[in-house]
C-alpha cells in the first residue's frame, strides 16, 4: 500500500511538471484507479527523444524505452508495416519511477527535460 501511494505521488509530480509544456505528452491518468509501474512520455520527434536521453544519461539518470512493438520481435517477426506502433515507440521515454525517488528527484529530473526542450 506504501509503495502504491509513492507512485502515484512521483506520477502525479510529474504530471504536474509536464502541464502545460510544448513538445512533450504523458497520459493523463485517474491515479484513484490507477498504480502507475512505469511513467512513460511521448515527444514530438525521436530525435528530441533521444536528446532528452542523452542529456539524462550525462546526469546519471537512467531510462528505459517501453515497448518495442511485438511486429519486430524475432518471434513476431511480420512483413508487413506498421508504421504507427514503430513511430510511436522511437517517440516514447520512459522516466524513472522507483520508490526510492524523492519528489525534489522528480522535479530535478523534469528541468533538465524542459531545459532540453525547444521553446517554440
Amino acid at each position: 500500500k506504501i509503495i502504491g501511494k509513492k507512485r502515484k505521488s512521483l506520477a502525479k509530480q510529474y504530471d504536474k511538471n509536464f502541464n502545460g509544456v510544448k513538445n512533450i505528452k504523458f497520459v493523463n491518468q485517474n491515479y484513484d484507479e490507477v498504480l502507475p509501474h512505469i511513467y512513460p512520455i511521448f515527444f514530438k520527434t525521436s530525435k528530441l527523444r533521444n536528446k532528452i536521453k542523452h542529456a539524462l544519461f550525462q546526469s546519471n539518470i537512467e531510462t528505459g524505452l517501453h515497448y518495442k512493438p511485438n511486429h519486430l520481435l524475432k518471434f513476431f517477426k511480420t512483413k508487413f508495416q506498421l508504421n504507427l506502433s514503430e513511430s510511436t515507440y522511437k517517440r516514447i521515454l520512459t522516466l524513472p519511477l522507483h520508490i526510492d525517488l524523492k519528489i525534489k528527484d522528480v522535479n530535478r529530473i523534469c528541468e533538465i527535460i524542459k531545459s532540453n526542450i525547444p521553446k517554440n
